[in-house]
């Protein structure tokens, strides 16, 4: 692969970011209309072609207005005085997006390093890695040689290596091994637990590898004393349907976090006041099992209300059918049903529709 150049944004639309993205904005139109304003400027902001490209070569679950959203984040509204942490970036989309970004910016100090974090096996089967890695190998990305490296647990760390190891941020990258528990019991035997580095704080954190309710407690538990004060916390999954884990965490610290942008499923939040591990630890159980259909629905009723009272339909969609995968989870097959056929029939626009096709289609309901 060629040597990737760091982009500097042209100066209109880091004006227009900064503009958006301000508290005179916010105090004009409403901190419910900006953070969907913030985040179409920045998912939209120009960028030469082959920018363009290189943010879209390596295959990944987010979108595309997804990763211009962390390359323009990282650029613009990132302070660059202290380091960032990426969980779960599985072959790096979103490493390259934050790292182009990152290297864009001004006001980024030396030293100011990406630590990405992730287990780097067992997301996909076999044959489901060989597909989304093919495309990169028959445009000449990688060697074809990558798939014999699979193994039985198809690890993909030495194609991650493979894919940013030859770019010009490749000196920023500080990539580690680090895993998520599904459960506390999980946790003390894990190999390599997902631990920030010691002594180094961080302003922006973006998080995609938080893949269940314990898990995310365990991330959130351990970050804490590494935030900064306004650090960015960017989560891909807020509005994924199956992940209501992260909207019920982030409801539990919203007297810590402000909405500030977001896109499709990726909304970004300021922490306007720390927060330490043990708040974590009180804030919300182990596990949804601790809880029963009627706690769920009112954490859920209260997410809901506040997606209305911003104005954000397609989030109230999504928390909607978050709370029926919460329901399902519990085991409380009833009341999930129940809230299915209520979802089913309102009047939802296309995306929302799409949505909910899709949750009814794993849920088979």
């Amino acid at each position: 692969m060629e040597p990737l150049l760091a982009t500097r944004i042209d100066s209109f639309w880091a004006q227009a970011c900064s503009f958006f993205g301000s508290k005179e904005v916010r105090h004009l139109v409403g901190s419910d209309l900006q953070p969907r304003l913030l985040g179409r400027v920045l998912s939209r902001v120009g960028l030469p072609r082959p920018t363009e490209d290189l943010l879209h070569i390596i295959p990944s679950e987010t979108t595309e207005l997804e990763r211009r959203f962390l390359f323009a984040y990282s650029a613009i509204l990132w302070s660059g005085r202290h380091p960032a942490l990426e969980i779960g970036p599985f072959l790096g989309g979103t490493t390259r997006a934050l790292a182009l970004g990152m290297r864009a910016n001004p006001e980024r100090r030396p030293g100011a390093q990406l630590f990405t974090f992730d287990r780097f096996m067992r997301y996909h089967t076999q044959d489901s890695l060989k597909t989304q890695v093919l495309p990169l190998i028959e445009r000449g990305v990688l060697p074809a040689s990558v798939l014999g490296g699979l193994g039985a647990q198809a690890s993909f760390r030495e194609i991650f290596e493979m894919l940013h190891e030859t770019t010009t941020y490749a000196e920023d990258l500080v990539v580690s091994e680090g895993w998520l528990a599904d459960s506390r019991e999980k946790e003390r035997t894990l190999r390599s637990a997902f631990a920030p580095p010691p002594g180094l704080r961080f302003d922006l954190v973006f998080v995609d590898g938080c893949k269940s309710w314990y898990g995310t407690k365990m991330f959130l538990r351990k970050l804490a004393p590494a935030l900064v004060p306004g650090a960015s916390l960017i989560f891909q999954d807020y509005a994924w349907h199956t992940c209501y884990w992260i909207p019920a965490f982030v409801h539990a610290l919203r007297d810590h976090l402000r909405l500030v942008a977001h896109i499709d499923a990726t909304y970004a939040f300021e922490l306007v006041e720390t927060f330490d591990p043990d708040r974590v630890e009180a804030i919300l159980p182990d596990s949804i099992q601790a809880w029963n259909g009627e706690a769920v629905s009112t954490l859920f009723a209260q997410i809901i209300d506040l997606a209305n009272e911003r104005g954000d339909l397609d989030a109230r969609v999504i928390h909607c059918l978050q709370e029926v995968a919460a329901l399902l989870d519990l085991g409380d097959a009833t009341t999930a049903r129940e809230r299915a056929r209520h979802i089913a029939s309102g009047r939802w626009s296309s995306k929302s529709a799409a949505s909910i096709v899709a949750a009814f289609r794993r849920w088979r309901i």
